[in-house]
């Protein structure tokens, strides 16, 4: 396996990201566990978490 916290970076700002998918989190395509982590990182990126805690 990779570096998750490298391999799920995203770049971009005002609601468009992109992220560079990784073969190391590959299981007959993407794992859903890793896409999950680039969505929350790129979520994170656009704004905090409004659920949580001040």
């Amino acid at each position: 396996m990779g570096d998750l916290a490298a391999d799920a970076a995203v770049t971009g700002e005002n609601g468009h990201y992109t992220a560079e998918l990784s073969p190391e989190w590959a299981a007959w395509g993407p794992n859903g566990g890793y896409l999950t982590a680039i969505l929350v990182r790129a979520a994170l990126a656009h704004g905090p978490d409004p659920t949580s805690p001040r």
